[in-house]
């Protein structure tokens, strides 16, 4: 009998030797799916290894979905619908991010299980550029239609969603133009 750390199976008749269950991999209906968030690298295994200690920890925290805070845009409607109605309204890009780290959200008072509603007026520019308007083009561009946020957070929020996110264009005729929308996004805290 075999003393060893590890399992094997008994497979004296034939001499073939089966590898312990850690080191085999079971059949996979699919692949892994890529992580939204670009992960540079891709580790089958639970426990990541600590192969390098480089300082950079917050690249692999940014790509543990545990600790991120989810965004989904749920509409995008004109802020005027009866005037300046375009032949082609803009949309926002596929690859917009909706998956933030906790870090890159730091400062806002977001509190863990909640969900946050916004409806934020943005302006989209001719290369599909998103901004919230200033003071004076939009005394109130935000709105907190559910979760616990201050005005001034859900303000700071949207932004930073905001930012980093692209749209096609809207189009008058077959002229890009900046037009108003608004736009309700759903934070989501785990």
């Amino acid at each position: 009998p075999n003393s060893q750390g590890t399992k094997e199976a008994d497979n004296s008749k034939t001499g073939e030797k089966v590898l312990p269950p850690s080191q085999t991999s079971p059949p996979s209906p699919k692949p892994i799916s890529p992580n939204p968030t670009n992960s540079p690298q891709v580790n089958p295994s639970p426990n990541p290894a600590p192969s390098q200690s480089s300082g950079k920890s917050t690249e692999e925290s940014a790509a543990n979905p545990q600790k991120g805070i989810f965004v989904t845009p749920v509409g995008l409607n004109l802020t005027d619908g009866s005037r300046d109605i375009p032949s082609q309204p803009a949309k926002p890009k596929s690859d917009n991010k909706t998956e933030f780290a906790i870090d890159d959200l730091n400062g806002l008072g977001i509190k863990s299980g909640q969900v946050i509603q916004l409806k934020v007026t943005i302006l989209i520019d001719e290369t599909g550029k998103a901004r919230l308007p200033s003071q004076e083009e939009d005394a109130n561009p935000t709105q907190i239609l559910s979760g616990n946020i201050s005005i001034e957070n859900a303000k700071q929020l949207a932004n930073r969603i905001i930012e980093g996110w692209r749209f096609q264009p809207t189009y008058m005729e077959n002229t890009p133009v900046t037009q108003a929308y608004n736009l309700e996004i759903r934070v989501s805290v785990p």
